[in-house]
This record gives structure tokens, C-alpha cells and sequence, in this order.
């Protein structure tokens, strides 16, 4: 549950606020060692 809140404030607060955007033409994804969750997002300039 909390992951899917963290890549709704990426796509609708994060974005909106930074010079960048969504490279949609690389993978995103998700990470996880132990206990620690990883979020990696391909961004571009805008």
C-alpha cells in the first residue's frame, strides 16, 4: 500500500515540482534489499 502512495506523489506532486519528466522510452521499477524498497524512475529534461 505505501509503495503504490510513493509512485502516485512521484507522478502527480514530484513531477510537477522538478525540471524534469517521465522517460517513458526506459524501464522503471522497484528494488528491494531486506528491508529498504528502492524506487528507480527514468527521467528526462523537460
Amino acid at each position: 500500500m505505501i509503495i503504490s502512495k510513493t509512485w502516485k506523489h512521484i507522478f502527480a506532486e514530484w513531477f510537477e515540482s522538478i525540471d524534469y519528466k517521465f522517460d517513458e522510452g526506459k524501464m522503471d521499477f522497484e528494488y528491494y534489499l531486506g528491508k529498504n524498497t528502492y524506487i528507480y524512475v527514468s527521467i528526462m529534461k523537460k
